[in-house]
């Protein structure tokens, strides 16, 4: 859930340890190797 959060807060704008220029974020889950996925778009 934290990387969701984070990838929210990229998009908004709002992060901490914001990345200039951002318009898609991909946020994935799994333990090794990813087995789940999100793309969060402007």
């Amino acid at each position: 859930m934290n990387g969701i959060a984070e990838g929210v807060r990229q998009i908004r704008g709002t992060s901490v340890n914001q990345v200039s220029g951002v318009q898609n974020v991909l946020v994935t889950a799994g333990t090794g190797v990813p087995t789940s996925g999100l793309v969060l778009t402007t």
